[in-house]
C-alpha cells in the first residue's frame, strides 16, 4: 500500500475557498429562483428592515433594492392604518410560523393593491441570524400569474439542467413525502424516472446508505413535528447506479404550507471535500501523534538536560571548592603569584604579593601587570614585563628579572610566565610566579667582583712568571752564547732555552686570555713557533707555514701540546734539512679532538718514530735514536743525537700524559707527524 500523505496547506485553503464558493453559488441560485418566481418575495431582518426584494416585487411596485435596503419595510409597503396589525403579525412570525394574511401593498408611486401574504422565519449563519421571509401573491389575476409562473418554471428548469447540484422542492404532508420538483441532476444518484419520485418521494430513501437512513428519518420527523424550522443542512451518503458511494450535502429551507411544510432544497456532491477533510483529519491525527512523540522526546531530552545540569552543578560546586582550596594554598606560599587575562590584566594576586606591596586586592584588580604599583618606579622593568606578557600571550614560557617596590624597600624578583591554554590551543590566561632574588643577585655581584679580583691577580701572576721565565731564557741564551761553536753543551742549552720560551709564551697568552681556565691554542702556537721562525731565518733558509684554526683547549693541555709542537719543529729544523733549505708546515684542526700536523719537505727520519704514543713502540722505547739523515751524516755528533733522543722521549711521555696518539708518515720528500689528542669536552672555536 502506498504511504498516505497529509494534504498541504494550499490544498486545505483551496477546499475552504471551494466550500465558500459553493455556498455563495447556493445563495445566488436560491435568489435566482426567487427572481424568476411570479410572487412578491421580501426578506426583513429582526427589526423589520429590508434585506432583499425579488425582481417581481421591484417590477410590480417600482421599489429598488439598492435604494431601500436597510429601511423599515412597514413604512414603505404597508398603509399607515394597517401597520400595527402587520407589526404584530411580524413579531408572531419571528416566534412561530405565521398564518396567511391579506393586506394592502403600497408601491413606489403611491398605488395600492391587495396581496395574500404568508410569512416564515428564516435562520441563517448556523441558526444565529434570524430574519422573516414574506411571500405575497396578488389577490386577483391568478390565471395570468399561473402563466407567468409556468414560463418562469420552464426557465428555472432549463437553468437547473446546467447544474450538477440537484435542486428540489418537496412537500411533507402528514406521513407523505412528495416531490414537487426534482432537477435533472438527480440522475447521478438514481436510475428511476422522475415521475416515480413525484408519486412517492420516499423512493429516494432507497438510494441513501443504510447507515445514514436513520439520520434522514430523524430530520424528517423533526420537520413534521415542528422542531426544525427555517434553514437546515445535513450530510449523508448515497449509493449511485454504478455502485459508488458518494457523500452529499443537502441544504434546505423549511416553509410552512397548508396541511404541512414545503422543503426548498439543494443537494451537492461533497465526496472530494469529505475525502480532503478526512485526509486533513488523518494529517491532524498524524501531527498530533508526532507532537506527542516529539513531546515525549523533548521531555526525555529535558530530563537528560536536568540530569546533566545536576551533574554540572555538582561539578561546579566541586570546582568552586577546589578554587577555594587553591586560593588558600596560593595565599600560604612565600612566592608571589598572580593570574592575568590574555591582555595582562590582573585577575588574582596572592596574599604574599599584596602584603609585600602593602596593597588591597581592589587596588590591583583589572590593572595591567606592568602598570601595577610594584613596578611604577622602574621603566626598564616595565618594558621587560610588557614584552614577557606579550610573549606568553603567543604561547611561550618566559622568565625575566625585574625590580619591584615593597614596604621593606626595593627588591629584585625572578618572575616566570606560563600561558594557560584552552582545548583548542588559545591562551585563556597567564600565570606569573615570582620569587625574591635580591640576596642571590647580591651574592652573584659579590662573586663577580671576587672573580674579577682573582682574574686580575692570576693575570699578574702569569705576567710575573712569564717575566721570570724570560729572564731564565735570557740567561740560558747568554750562557750558550759564551760557548764556542761545536761545544757539546751549546745545543742542549739552546734547546732548553727554547723549551723555557715555550712555557713563557703560554703564560704570556694566558695574561691576555678572556678566560683564565682555557687557552687559545692557535695564538699560543703562533708565539711558540714565532721564535723558532726567527731562529731558522737567522741560521738557515728554512720557512715556516702555519695553518692554525681558532681552537681553545684547557690550561692543563696547552703546556704539553706547546712543548710537543716545539720539540717536533726543533727536530725538523735540526735534522730534516742538511742543505739548510726547506719548509716546515704546522697545521691545527679542532673538533671532537685536537689534531696537530708537523710536516717538512726535507730528508726525513732515518728510522720510524713510532705509530702511537700509547702502547706501540714509540720514540725512545727501543733504544734507537731517531734522527734525520743529516743528523747521522758528517755532523754525527753524539750531543746532537742525544738531544734528539731526549726530545723524542719527551714527546712520547707528553703524549702518554695527554692520552693521545702520534702517527709518523714518511713522504718523499720529508716526514709528516700527526698528533691527535682528546681533551675532554669538544674544543670550541675562539675569536681571533
Amino acid at each position: 500500500m502506498g504511504e498516505e500523505h497529509s494534504p498541504s496547506a494550499e490544498t486545505v485553503e483551496a477546499l475552504r475557498a471551494e466550500i465558500a464558493e459553493l455556498r455563495a453559488e447556493r445563495d445566488t441560485t436560491l435568489r435566482r429562483i426567487g427572481d424568476v418566481a411570479p410572487v412578491f418575495l421580501i426578506e426583513l431582518d429582526r427589526r423589520g428592515h429590508v434585506r432583499w426584494l425579488n425582481r417581481f416585487f421591484e417590477e410590480a411596485t417600482g421599489w429598488r433594492l439598492e435604494t431601500i435596503r436597510g429601511q423599515d419595510g412597514m413604512e414603505l409597503f404597508v398603509p399607515e392604518e394597517e401597520r400595527a396589525g402587520h407589526r404584530e403579525a411580524f413579531r408572531a412570525a419571528l416566534d412561530d410560523d405565521g398564518t396567511p394574511h391579506t393586506g394592502t401593498l403600497l408601491d413606489a408611486r403611491g398605488g395600492r393593491r391587495q396581496v395574500d401574504w404568508r410569512r416564515t422565519s428564516v435562520r441563517t449563519n448556523g441558526h444565529t441570524d434570524q430574519s422573516l421571509l414574506i411571500v405575497g401573491r396578488p389577490h386577483d389575476g391568478a390565471e395570468e400569474l399561473r402563466e407567468q409562473l409556468a414560463s418562469r418554471d420552464a426557465a428555472l428548469h432549463a437553468f437547473a439542467r446546467t447544474m450538477e447540484e440537484v435542486l428540489w422542492i418537496a412537500d411533507v404532508l402528514g406521513d407523505r413525502f412528495v416531490y414537487r420538483y426534482l432537477s435533472p441532476g438527480y440522475a447521478r444518484y438514481s436510475h428511476l424516472p422522475v415521475e416515480a419520485y413525484y408519486e412517492d418521494g420516499l423512493v429516494m430513501f432507497e438510494h441513501v446508505h443504510p447507515d445514514d437512513r436513520p439520520l434522514l428519518t430523524d430530520v424528517l420527523g423533526g420537520i413534521v413535528s415542528g422542531e426544525l424550522r427555517g434553514r437546515s443542512e445535513l450530510e449523508y451518503r448515497m449509493t449511485c447506479p454504478d455502485g459508488q458511494v458518494r457523500w452529499v450535502r443537502s441544504m434546505l429551507t423549511i416553509v410552512p404550507i397548508h396541511g404541512g411544510v414545503r422543503l426548498l432544497g439543494m443537494t451537492l456532491d461533497v465526496t472530494e471535500r469529505r475525502r480532503m477533510a478526512e485526509a486533513l483529519e488523518a494529517s491532524r491525527d498524524q501531527l498530533e501523534a508526532r507532537v506527542r512523540e516529539r513531546t515525549a522526546e523533548l521531555e526525555a531530552a529535558n530530563e537528560a538536560l536536568r540530569s546533566e545540569a545536576r551533574v554540572r552543578a555538582a561539578a561546579e560546586e566541586r570546582a568552586e571548592r577546589a578554587r577555594g582550596h587553591l586560593k588558600t594554598i596560593l595565599d600560604q606560599l612565600f612566592a608571589f603569584v598572580g593570574v592575568m587575562d590574555a591582555e595582562g590584566r590582573l585577575e588574582y594576586v596572592n596574599e604574599a604579593a599584596l602584603a609585600a606591596g602593602g596593597l588591597a586586592p581592589e587596588k590591583v584588580a583589572g590593572v595591567r601587570l606592568w602598570e601595577a604599583p610594584w613596578f611604577e618606579a622602574y621603566p626598564e622593568s616595565v618594558a621587560h614585563l610588557k614584552d614577557a606578557v606579550v610573549g606568553a600571550t603567543s604561547g611561550e614560557k618566559l622568565r625575566v628579572d625585574a625590580r619591584a617596590d615593597t614596604v621593606d624597600g626595593p627588591i629584585w624578583i625572578d618572575i616566570g610566565f606560563s600561558p594557560l591554554l584552552t582545548e583548542d590551543g588559545r591562551v585563556d590566561a597567564i600565570i606569573g610566579c615570582a620569587v625574591d632574588i635580591t640576596a642571590r643577585r647580591e651574592a652573584e655581584a659579590e662573586a663577580r667582583r671576587s672573580m674579577h679580583e682573582r682574574g686580575v691577580l692570576l693575570r699578574e701572576v702569569h705576567h710575573r712568571v712569564k717575566n721570570n721565565l724570560q729572564v731564565v731564557s735570557s740567561l740560558l741564551s747568554l750562557q750558550a752564547g759564551r760557548l764556542p761553536e761545536g761545544d757539546p753543551a751549546k745545543r742542549p742549552l739552546e734547546e732548553t732555552r727554547q723549551r723555557v720560551h715555550a712555557i713563557a709564551s703560554l703564560h704570556e697568552t694566558l695574561h691576555g686570555a678572556r678566560e683564565l681556565g682555557r687557552v687559545a691554542l692557535d695564538r699560543y702556537l703562533e708565539h711558540v713557533l714565532g721564535d723558532l721562525q726567527r731562529l731558522a731565518h737567522d741560521r738557515r733558509d728554512v720557512r715556516f707555514e702555519l695553518e692554525l684554526e681558532a681552537v681553545e683547549v684547557p690550561l692543563d693541555g696547552a703546556v704539553p701540546l706547546g712543548l710537543i709542537v716545539t720539540e717536533l719543529a726543533m727536530n725538523a729544523l735540526e735534522h730534516a734539512f742538511p742543505e739548510g733549505r726547506g719548509t716546515v708546515r704546522v697545521a691545527l684542526r679542532g673538533g671532537e679532538e685536537v689534531e696537530i700536523t708537523v710536516a717538512d719537505d726535507g730528508a726525513g727520519f732515518a728510522a720510524p718514530l713510532g705509530a702511537t704514543a700509547s702502547g706501540t713502540d714509540g720514540p725512545g722505547t727501543d733504544g734507537s735514536e731517531a734522527g734525520g739523515s743529516g743528523a747521522g751524516g758528517s755532523n754525527g755528533a753524539k750531543a746532537s743525537r742525544a738531544s734528539a733522543s731526549l726530545g723524542l722521549r719527551l714527546v712520547d711521555r707528553l703524549m702518554r700524559q695527554l692520552g693521545g696518539t702520534l702517527a709518523v708518515e714518511q713522504n718523499d720528500p720529508g716526514t709528516r707527524v700527526i698528533l691527535r689528542c682528546p681533551l675532554g669536552e669538544p674544543s670550541a672555536p675562539a675569536p681571533r
